[in-house]
């Protein structure tokens, strides 16, 4: 059984440009790893992405200490009314949008 029949990554956070977060006003709060390719940043469990959404906005930076991830939150320059809210994913974030076949020799 694949991990994400058990447990697929549903939550996600959204970059919010007012508290509501409706309407297109919203991206994806995205990671890279020293420099590395930015990905979306998702999640098996509400709380753990809780957890993250109000490290970030306690730190207001876009690094926590300890971590070796930079995300894309705050903006540059910062927007005092961005908020960052979880929400529920209804596809499957975790696969690519186009899959790529495998040759075999």
């Amino acid at each position: 059984m694949d991990a994400d029949e058990v447990s697929p990554a549903v939550w996600s956070i959204q970059i919010c440009d007012s508290n509501k977060c409706d309407g297109k006003d919203h991206r994806p709060l995205q990671a890279n790893v020293k420099n590395g390719q930015w990905r979306n940043v998702v999640f098996a469990d509400y709380g753990q992405a809780v957890k993250l959404a109000h490290g970030l906005r306690t730190v207001q930076k876009s690094t926590i200490p300890g971590s070796n991830l930079t995300f894309n939150y705050p903006s540059d320059p910062p927007n005092p009314k961005e908020s960052l809210i979880p929400v529920e994913r209804m596809d499957d974030a975790c696969k690519p949008e186009k899959t790529e076949e495998i040759s075999r020799r």
